[in-house]
């Protein structure tokens, strides 16, 4: 198995459609799978989720209760199968070929151990996608003086993005660059860093914890990379949520064909 693709869904029911069609129209040449881990949905994605896995679509997950997207991220990745895992965000739409290039990228590229690609809002603009880690420095400038054009390239910013600025950041992201973390809606991981005892820190609920995987990879000795090459667009929906039984769906076969 080439790639896993591992899901979280929490009530994005008609965005995690459109995400996985995307995966099966874009994806080819790659023998993969799709893990969906949903989160005690309760907009009816669970009974949608259902009959993609009884085609043998996807494979299925349900929580009876919301635990989080690390312990989501942290369910899939221990059914996963594939040489690399891909944790892709619900509200996600994968461009073409954008899969087969970064997997080919990663076999040449031994010592990068994670990669995110360059994300778009729906409006076609860049998404910041990742910085440097914090220190009391960065984050000072951070909510102080980062707006000013030129104090990044003094001191390495924590978020570059600065959407409410002048000066937003945006040519930081047009470039190709080792980061020290990279936003958790795309990560292209190679398994040997999850061998390597890289988890999901579930004391994190949501947010933040992509910095922590992140971290534990690069004190790992893995390089982290954002390829600006490679693009997705990206849709954003604010979805936020507040041991248990869980219905899973395991599925083996690879996929490579459209549902409807």
């Amino acid at each position: 198995m080439d790639l896993t693709i591992v899901i979280v869904s929490f009530n994005t029911k008609q965005y995690t459609r459109q995400c996985i069609q995307s995966l099966l129209d874009h994806t080819s040449g790659l023998k993969y799978e799709i893990i969906v881990v949903d989160n005690a949905s309760t907009d009816g994605s669970v009974i949608e989720l259902r009959k993609l896995a009884k085609k043998k679509i996807i494979n299925l997950l349900v929580n009876n209760k919301n635990l989080g997207f690390a312990h989501g991220n942290n369910q899939g990745m221990r059914l996963a199968k594939g040489k690399f895992i891909l944790f892709l965000n619900s509200d996600t739409l994968v461009g073409p070929k954008v899969l087969n290039e970064i997997f080919v990228w990663m076999l040449k590229h031994k010592r990068v151990g994670i990669v995110s690609c360059q994300l778009l809002n729906s409006d076609g603009t860049v998404q910041g996608t990742g910085g440097y880690f914090p220190t009391l420095m960065r984050v000072l400038t951070w909510m102080t003086i980062q707006d000013l054009p030129f104090v990044d390239r003094l001191i390495k910013p924590f978020h570059p993005m600065k959407s409410k600025a002048l000066f937003k950041g945006t040519s930081f992201f047009n470039k190709r660059r080792e980061l020290d973390w990279l936003t958790g809606a795309f990560l292209f991981v190679r398994r040997e860093v999850l061998d390597s005892g890289v988890v999901w820190d579930e004391d994190y609920f949501m947010y933040g914890e992509d910095v922590d995987f992140c971290y534990q990879a690069k004190t790992s000795g893995w390089q982290v990379m954002y390829l600006s090459i490679f693009s997705k667009t990206l849709s954003w929906v604010a979805v936020f949520s507040n041991e248990n039984d869980i219905e899973i769906w395991n599925l083996t076969e690879d996929v490579s064909f459209r549902y409807n």
